[in-house]
């Protein structure tokens, strides 16, 4: 985790867990830890995945990616109490991928950039989208699939999760990306997928 998004989630409002993966190995080792909580260290801090457990009681790491609509983005920066900005820090604690592509930050510089969109700052707005590909996985798109939503801006969305193998798209607006359930792809409000993590 960069130290410059770190400084950027506070300035937002946006709280934070940051801890060295080889603490809290070391950690797991003094207080005598087994592995499976040992594994549940590495996942939290490491992130990218949930935990779940077999009834045989083996532990399974399950990968969620996902892609951030615009809107969640929005509300997150404007309270610092609600599901998305929640969703944010989540992003920053590595609980779960998050896909980035160059269209797709050029639009959240756009919109987040409009005067009284979000209580920040352009240059802050600029510093945050800049180190937010600092924790994302930027993916290239070679196919395109548009048009099929009803709004041809959802279609780079549709496109980046379709192209990064994004298990959610996480909206406010689920209706219009109904066609993603084609794909294998599940649309998530803000606080329904949190309860995933």
């Amino acid at each position: 985790m960069s130290h410059r998004f770190a400084e950027n989630l506070r300035k937002a409002h946006i709280p934070t867990q940051f801890a060295l993966l080889d603490q809290h190995c070391c950690q797991g080792r003094r207080h005598g830890l087994g592995a499976g909580a040992k594994l549940k260290l590495i996942i939290q801090f490491v992130g990218f995945a949930t935990l779940t457990r077999h009834h045989h009681g083996v532990i399974f790491a399950t990968v969620i990616k996902a892609v951030i609509d615009t809107n969640i983005l929005v509300a997150g920066l404007r309270s610092r109490k609600g599901a998305s900005n929640q969703v944010i820090a989540a992003a920053a604690r590595r609980r779960f991928v998050t896909y980035l592509s160059v269209p797709l930050f050029c639009e959240y510089l756009d919109v987040l950039s409009r005067p009284g969109m979000v209580p920040l700052p352009a240059k802050r707005v600029e510093e945050f989208c800049l180190s937010f590909v600092t924790i994302s996985h930027l993916q290239e798109i070679y196919f395109l699939w548009r048009p099929l939503l009803p709004d041809p801006k959802d279609d780079m969305i549709l496109e980046l999760a379709v192209a990064g193998q994004a298990s959610h798209i996480i909206t406010f607006n689920s209706g219009d990306f109904r066609p993603a359930a084609a794909f294998g792809i599940r649309t998530a409000s803000p606080a329904t997928f949190l309860s995933l993590l």
